[in-house]
């Protein structure tokens, strides 16, 4: 919410590569990270028809994030760093910082506890 608008302000289209690729990217793994956990807690109350799901959904981010965070990588940084300027970028962190702080810690700690539930669930697997 705070890069790809700065890019966008700086002509660089949100329809089309990198920004639409990954805005897309980014929904997509939304919804396997929310199916992830769905069937996390179907398996875990007992139903071990969800360990299919559970597998169903780490393959499918398994086979997004690598290609995803290359992109990041090696498409979109290198045109933030040609687009925006030093200063720019520097007051971009420094919003990034204070979205950290709002919600950050709490998004990381409820991430921290889906990954142990999920270890804990593959152990019974």
């Amino acid at each position: 919410d705070l890069l790809f608008p700065a890019l966008v302000n700086k002509g660089i289209s949100k329809q089309g590569c990198p920004i639409g690729m990954l805005t897309a990217e980014h929904k997509r793994g939304r919804v396997l990270v929310t199916e992830l956990a769905d069937a996390a807690d179907t398996y875990q109350s007992g139903d071990p028809d969800a360990k299919k799901a559970v597998v169903k959904s780490l393959r499918e981010l398994a086979a997004l994030y690598p290609n995803h965070i290359w992109k990041e990588d090696y498409l979109l940084f290198p045109l933030t760093n040609k687009v925006l300027s030093l200063e720019e970028q520097q007051a971009l962190y420094r919003q990034f910082e204070q979205v950290w702080e709002r919600v950050g810690r709490d998004v990381h700690h409820r991430l921290e506890q889906f990954a142990e539930g999920l270890s804990e669930s593959a152990q019974v697997c």
